[in-house]
């Protein structure tokens, strides 16, 4: 038995070991930055850090600046202090120039708002506070905590952005805890910003949650933005939204899938899940893809709302598109599930699971931005993620890429004089589901692992390597017997999907038994396979 490399049918990326730099929580360094620059570079978690502190506490704010992410790294669960911690109109530091992410990835970042400053009543908090450019192709990976009991009256989170202009080409996989809520009268919260003008091909996972929701006098909470004053386009949203409500009688919540608060939401997709349990006899508008208007009108063009659940307790002022019925909102070709209780709004087309996943075009979807596949929900294009399919090697590893959704073809070459034995796909045995040679990864939705067996003979006891001793193996009376080892020799036992079974010298069992099966043993330089 021995295991090899599997040559697959499709051009391979080479992918080497990769580790994102790990911040300390500490160390800050700024002499990368040389002012009067337009374009400056950070590379690692220290330079990081140094950016904030430049933003922060020396007022550099960047302006017509480009700055870029040069690797992954990692924020450790360390305390972070939001980039423009405040936002310079109200009386604090923002950032003023481009934040290009380059596809790289911000990991582990944490906040605890009880550890942050405050200035003229107000609160940010996400990887960035306050910004007033563009931010684009970064995924955020982390925690925020709402740990506060202070009355500031205005909170902004957001998991990239809390309080900003523009989010384009990114991901947010941010939890958000309302542990201890304040008594304020302003929340804006959102999986990627809490207040935004627009965003643009974003990603939001994640959960937003609370355990305690007192005295809250206005909310707008969303999977994906709180508040957004522009528009929303060829976006997704499968965060999960969990608010028990516990207001005072002088506000009003909104909550969305995507957006709690908007103006124009275009070819988005929602399939996170909502519950929202209102304990009071206040307003709240609940919408599976948008909650109320941020202006005089709205409009809500190719949308589609798919929750994995949607439960409140509120009687009125919900749907699975958008809560109420406006006659200054434009809302067209959007779907939801049938499944669920529209409640008595009229937007929106209830349809089932079968006809969205018929691989039929929606009518009016433009087929350049959405993909329709029989036997799937609808996907955005733009949005789709890539997985490897990967085959660990001595040093590394060898990739081969494929989009989410796609299907990919692996071609199994045993070298001369040996033949497959086993097939294993993220350590689950798949040869059963070969088709000769191959093998096909259908509908790729996640990463997977593949390593083989290969053996010389497919029958009875083979010995695949000797040593000069020569060692024999009989079984009598259901014992399995090696003689002729060295009593030093190491014996290992192997299920048939790789399991180690037994591990032992020969000085301590040259005879053992084992139960009914198919093992592979290994005993020093020696390989047999048996059958009992």
């Amino acid at each position: 038995m021995k295991k090899s490399l599997l040559l697959l049918a499709v051009t391979l990326t080479a992918i080497a070991p990769c580790h994102a730099d790990t911040w300390d929580g500490v160390s800050s360094d700024t002499s990368w930055y040389i002012e009067g620059l337009q374009e400056y570079h950070i590379h690692n978690a220290a330079q990081l850090k140094g950016f904030a502190d430049l933003v922060n506490n020396q007022s550099q704010e960047f302006e017509n600046c480009t700055v870029y992410l040069e690797d992954d790294i990692d924020l450790n669960n360390k305390q972070w202090t939001p980039i423009g911690y405040i936002g310079k109109e109200f009386g604090g530091k923002s950032f003023c120039g481009n934040f290009d992410g380059q596809g790289f990835s911000i990991s582990n970042l944490f906040i605890e708002t009880s550890e942050l400053p405050y200035n003229m009543g107000v609160g940010n908090a996400g990887f960035f506070g306050s910004t007033t450019e563009k931010i684009s192709n970064i995924t955020i990976d982390g925690k925020i905590i709402l740990n506060n009991s202070s009355t500031e009256p205005i909170f902004y989170i957001g998991g990239i952005i809390a309080n900003g202009k523009s989010i384009a080409n990114s991901t947010s996989n941010v939890d958000i805890e309302l542990v201890k809520p304040y008594s304020g009268t302003n929340y804006y919260i959102g999986g990627a910003a809490g207040y935004i003008e627009n965003l643009s091909r974003i990603k939001t996972t994640g959960h937003i949650n609370s355990t305690d929701y007192n005295n809250i006098s206005k909310g707008y909470i969303g999977g994906m933005a709180g508040f957004s004053t522009g528009s929303i386009l060829e976006s997704a949203s499968s965060s999960e939204i969990d608010l028990p409500i516990h207001r005072g009688n002088d506000g009003t919540l909104n909550i969305g899938g995507i957006v709690g608060t908007f103006y124009t939401i275009e070819n988005c997709i929602f399939t996170g899940s909502l519950k929202i349990n209102n304990n009071t006899n206040n307003i709240a508008f609940i919408g599976g893809i948008g909650g109320g208007l941020s202006q005089n009108s709205g409009f809500i063009f190719n949308n589609i709302a798919i929750p994995t659940s949607f439960e409140t307790n509120i009687s009125r002022y919900y749907g699975q598109i958008i809560p109420f019925e406006s006659e200054d909102i434009s809302c067209f070709y959007n779907y939801y599930l049938s499944d669920f209780d529209n409640g008595n709004e009229p937007y929106g087309e209830g349809v089932t699971s079968d006809y969205l996943k018929s691989g039929n075009a929606l009518p009016n979807f433009d087929t350049n931005i959405w993909e329709f596949k029989e036997g799937r929900y609808p996907m955005l294009k733009a949005l789709k993620s890539t997985y490897t399919i990967s085959i660990p090697i001595n040093n590394g590893r060898i990739g081969l890429n494929v989009l989410e959704g796609e299907n990919a073809t692996i071609t199994i070459t045993p070298e001369a004089g040996w033949e497959l034995q086993s097939l294993y796909v993220d350590d689950i045995d798949y040869t059963h589901l070969m088709n000769g040679k191959k093998y096909t990864f259908e509908n790729v939705t996640n990463n997977h692992t593949v390593s083989a067996i290969f053996k010389k003979s497919a029958t009875g006891i083979q010995s695949v390597s000797t040593t000069e001793e020569k060692p024999s193996l009989k079984i009598v009376n259901g014992n399995v017997c090696i003689n002729g080892l060295d009593k030093s020799t190491i014996i290992q036992v192997y299920s048939i999907d790789g399991k180690i079974v037994k591990n032992m010298s020969a000085n301590e069992a040259s005879k053992f038994a084992l139960n009914k099966g198919v093992y592979i043993i290994k005993a020093g330089k020696n390989t047999f396979k048996i059958s009992l």
